[in-house]
């Protein structure tokens, strides 16, 4: 990700250990947050691992997770990012890219979540050159489902040990 992407409202800034306090209070606070993904409660601990291993691989021209953090107060209030996977399809592994966000429930239904998924899929199209973005969420999870759908994700239900998931694509230049 690059070191610092900017909307109307929010700045989108690499992790820091300093925010290992503030991050478990917003992310781990409510069920609503966790419910989906991971599917359980975070300790403190765990939550401060994610956080430096945030601060420590974040690429500045590639993937890597952000603070999403309130201009106007500095409070951070999420997290967004891409995330690349190498599928084992041969000749050759495929790279996929996803996004991925997570905002502190007092902060739903704000416009926050959608403004910051822009800033990034503008990064991911504009500088990154990517065709495409992949996400995934769990299909009893409506307002992600809402949110995506607003982005212009167009979605596919998955097979087998998936099933309770679907995957939205977005594409750089949709197909008419």
């Amino acid at each position: 990700m690059p070191p610092r992407l900017e909307t109307p409202r929010l700045i989108l800034r690499p992790f820091t250990l300093s925010d290992i306090d503030e991050a478990y209070t917003v992310l781990e606070g409510h069920p609503d947050v966790w419910k989906y993904d991971p599917g359980f409660c975070r300790t403190k601990l765990q939550r401060a691992n994610l956080i430096k291993k945030y601060a420590l691989t974040n690429a500045e021209n590639g993937c890597g997770t952000l603070a999403a953090v309130l201009k106007s107060t500095g409070t951070l209030i999420g997290s967004i990012g891409l995330q690349s996977y190498r599928l084992a399809v041969k000749p050759p592994g495929v790279v996929e890219v996803e996004l991925f966000y997570k905002l502190g429930r007092d902060y739903w239904g704000k416009g926050y979540a959608f403004e910051a998924c822009r800033a990034v899929i503008s990064f991911a199209f504009n500088h990154l050159h990517l065709q495409y973005l992949l996400t995934a969420t769990n299909c009893e999870n409506s307002p992600s489902i809402r949110l995506l759908h607003r982005l212009g994700f167009r979605f596919s239900s998955q097979p087998g040990a998936w099933s309770s998931e679907i995957v939205g694509i977005l594409e750089s230049c949709p197909a008419s």
